[in-house]
């Protein structure tokens, strides 16, 4: 089995709920003490059992708005190392801390999806995304450092240039998006070239794309075609591991997710500088708990194609 963490990636229900229970009643301790937002409700954030989460308010979009740029953190700035900008709600900017414990955990997090998609130390990854375009390109670095694999970052605007890279790398993993992808396995086919020529084994894309898209790129950049699935103002990526069937895995030792009308809610566990509750993320979802061949036992999300434009 690909599994980095067999500590926590194959835990029992049981153990996967008293961990979430612990962790939940640690983190709605420090939302009260530490973020006005939770302390200017009122009452007692508490729980007894993961049954209580539904009783707890959410956190929309909205708030994220109106606590711009530093209202949402838990901890001091000095304490907060790193900072991202995202685009939120309506265009309106977002800021996303960590602290450097939150970037530990997110390299861990994405490490294990690279572990499950079979990268090790022993590849050398391509990692292609607009500058600062899209900030989980900070993650993956993350991530491949940690499984001690050789990075190269290169940006998607000159796909002739990236091709040559492949080439002279001898590049095996490629981490992108989907356009780029299709980018490059066009400009592989318009030369002529023999895409198993190019000793790529898997290229990760940045999201889920349908199963007729994996098989076109498979075909024409002759690598597994893996899928990364992540929610920006969470994590992203990091939030959940695709397996080698083709599921979706929560890391539920660092996410509580629950459907509200068919929206995905979130609650963060373990970060520390901008923990979130049921945090809405205005993505439909399916949530299901069944036995899965890979070995790992954190819920199955399956993401939809629609973005919802209430928390109702």
């Amino acid at each position: 089995m690909r599994i980095l963490d067999r500590k926590y990636e194959p835990l029992s229900l049981a153990e996967i709920e008293q961990l979430q229970l612990e962790r939940l009643q640690a983190l709605l301790a420090r939302l009260q003490r530490n973020v006005r937002r939770y302390r200017d409700l009122g009452g007692s954030l508490r729980v007894e059992s993961l049954a209580d989460l539904t009783r707890l308010p959410v956190t929309e979009p909205s708030d994220l708005v109106a606590a711009f740029p530093y209202g949402m953190f838990a901890l001091p700035l000095r304490e907060v190392i790193r900072l991202h900008s995202i685009v939120g709600p309506d265009g309106h900017p977002l800021t996303i801390g960590h602290t450097r414990n939150d970037l530990t955990h997110w390299g861990r997090l994405v490490a294990r999806q690279l572990v499950a998609a079979g990268v090790s130390a022993n590849d050398v990854i391509q990692i292609c995304f607009t500058g600062g375009g899209f900030e989980g390109a900070f993650g993956f670095m993350l991530g491949a450092e940690l499984v001690e694999s050789s990075v190269v970052p290169e940006d998607p605007f000159h796909p002739e240039y990236q091709l040559t890279m492949l080439q002279n790398y001898r590049i095996t993993v490629l981490i992108t998006s989907p356009t780029n992808a299709a980018q490059l396995a066009q400009l592989v086919a318009r030369k002529g070239l023999d895409p198993h020529a190019l000793g790529l084994r898997v290229v990760l894309l940045s999201r889920p794309i349908p199963p007729a898209e994996r098989a076109t790129l498979r075909g024409g950049l002759g690598a597994e075609i893996k899928c990364s699935f992540g929610v920006d103002q969470v994590l992203n990526p990091g939030l959940c591991v695709e397996c080698r069937a083709g599921c979706f895995h929560v890391n539920e030792d660092h996410f509580v997710v629950e459907t509200r009308n068919d929206e995905l809610l979130v609650t963060t566990l373990s970060r520390e500088a901008m923990p979130l509750l049921r945090c809405c993320t205005r993505i439909s979802a399916q949530l299901a708990r069944r036995e899965c061949e890979c070995g790992r036992t954190g819920m199955i999300l399956t993401p939809g194609g629609r973005w919802m434009t209430s928390c109702a």
